[in-house]
């Protein structure tokens, strides 16, 4: 099987009353990279992508890769179990944007985003 996503994102809404949304999944989210299989599992929480919501900024990056933000989200999150050191969660990032097809002025900025500003969200 080839690399990628081997399921859909099935998710619903839990709050919007916040700065950002708050969703909870209602089944796995599977991604497979280089023999390597990741599944975050249902009932977890997520606000999908934290772009800011600055007008330029979120117009262009914004609701961009929402499966990639969750296993992306999870790494994070589960890095104390996992030993997932935080430059691997996001280089996972960036290659399920690659496999995905998000071209490169879409992938890279978000990249670059976790990169310099993720430390604040990390375990």
């Amino acid at each position: 099987m080839s690399d990628g996503f081997e399921t859909n994102l099935k998710i619903v809404l839990l709050d919007d009353s916040g700065p950002r949304a708050v969703y909870r999944l209602i089944a796995p989210l599977v991604f497979k990279i280089a023999n390597i299989r990741f599944e975050v599992p249902t009932f977890f929480v997520t606000d999908c992508a934290t772009v800011p919501r600055i007008p330029i900024i979120y117009d262009l990056w914004g609701d961009r890769a929402h499966r990639e933000s969750v296993l992306h989200d999870y790494l994070y999150r589960a890095s104390d179990f996992l030993r997932y050191p935080r430059k691997a969660c996001d280089k996972i990032f960036l290659l399920a944007m690659q496999v995905t097809g998000k071209p490169a002025y879409i992938r890279y900025p978000m990249y670059w985003g976790v990169r310099l500003m993720g430390w604040r969200f990390y375990r």
